[in-house]
C-alpha cells in the first residue's frame, strides 16, 4: 500500500510494510462470512483504519492519522469477539 497525492504525485510509504487480515479474522473469532473491511478511509479525512496483524503478529485494530509526510499511530485495538 502506498499513498499518493492526487494534486502533486508524490508518493508516500505505508504504516506497516504488510499486514496479515486473515489472521486478525482468527484472533477476534469472526464468522468468515461476516463483512469486514481490513482498510477504512475517507479522501476527505486525515484518519486511516487498518484491521489486520503487521507482519502476522500484535494483531489489532490500528488508527492513523495522515500527517505529512507519514501516518502517526492514534491509537490501538487489540481484536475482539463481537
Amino acid at each position: 500500500m502506498a499513498v499518493i497525492d492526487a494534486k502533486d504525485g508524490r508518493v508516500y510509504d505505508a504504516p506497516f510494510p504488510a499486514i496479515s487480515f486473515l489472521e486478525y479474522i482468527e484472533q477476534a473469532k469472526m464468522p468468515p462470512d461476516k463483512d469486514i473491511e481490513p482498510l477504512q478511509f475517507h479522501k476527505d479525512s486525515r484518519l486511516l483504519i487498518v484491521k489486520g496483524c503487521p507482519e502476522e503478529k500484535d494483531c489489532a485494530a490500528y488508527f492513523y492519522e495522515w500527517a505529512p509526510p507519514k501516518f502517526k499511530l492514534i491509537r490501538k485495538v487489540p481484536p475482539f469477539a463481537e
